[in-house]
């Protein structure tokens, strides 16, 4: 390992002037060593006057490390991320470009990947995974929700939606007020506007055949297009690979291709 501190930064590592005062730029304009092991940079000898640091641009092998941001408790890692984060402890961690760029003052967010949360600028305690997870506007967002995939919860816009759990590319995704849904697979629940407390896990699972499922709340959809027959069906279960449900208040076990249905281990109950 290779360790940068002010002192080697005055002995000629870089241009920065006396001990304890070496400028980080120093390190990396077209005169600087190309470093073929790790950088370490030992905290105490980097100064500054305030909270909020950058330490600008790092090279290592001749490639250019993401901008690294640090204002008041939030780290902030990429081209135009934590860039309207007012300093104060908010706890918020972004990775990528332009991730939570407009987050001011919420906190305990974490967003990886380009675009996560871009324009979001509410909401506590959110994980945004995966490029443009928990959307790329403006629009209101709840708290303690958890988007992970390309998409998901893109369309969130209410304060009131808290809760969720979206797993798989485009997940939820014209979700608008979604609060406690569950919903894990490629495109699962991925018609759903105004619901809640959904459970919807397989490929397509929760969404509609036939109809567009938009207002579902209390359902259960287990299976690869696992799906509903109504618009905005309440407490349907629907269990089985490519099964239809009959609507609210029905319970559906298996696709039209299944023959035998079986209560218990032996035939004596079908």
């Amino acid at each position: 390992d290779t360790a940068v501190s002010s002192s080697a930064a005055a002995s000629g590592f870089g241009s920065g002037g006396s001990s304890g005062g070496g400028s980080m730029d120093d390190l990396v304009d077209d005169t600087s060593p190309q470093l073929g092991g790790d950088l370490d940079l030992n905290s105490n000898d980097i100064t500054g006057t305030n909270s909020t640091g950058s330490f600008g641009h790092l090279r290592m092998n001749g490639k250019d490390l993401p901008p690294l941001f640090i204002t008041g408790s939030s780290v902030f890692i990429g081209e135009g991320t934590g860039l309207a984060d007012d300093g104060s402890a908010n706890d918020n961690v972004g990775i990528g470009k332009d991730a939570l760029g407009a987050m001011v003052s919420y906190g305990g967010n974490v967003a990886i990947g380009n675009n996560t949360m871009k324009l979001r600028t509410r909401g506590d305690d959110n994980v945004a995974i995966g490029t443009s997870a928990g959307g790329t506007d403006g629009d209101d967002m709840g708290d303690k929700n958890v988007f992970i995939g390309l998409n998901t919860g893109r369309d969130i816009n209410s304060t009131n939606s808290d809760a969720n759990v979206f797993i798989g590319s485009s997940a939820g995704l014209t979700g608008l007020q979604s609060i406690a849904n569950v919903l894990i697979g490629d495109r699962a629940g991925n018609t759903l506007t105004n619901s809640s407390r959904n459970v919807a896990i397989g490929m397509f699972a929760g969404t509609g055949d036939g109809v567009t499922a938009a207002t579902t709340e209390n359902g259960v959809y287990i299976g690869q297009y696992a799906r509903s027959s109504a618009t905005d069906a309440n407490n349907e279960i629907v269990i089985g690979g490519e099964a239809t449900g009959k609507g609210s208040h029905t319970a559906v076990i298996g696709g039209d291709n299944i023959t035998d249905i079986y209560l218990s281990e032996d035939v004596g109950a079908t």
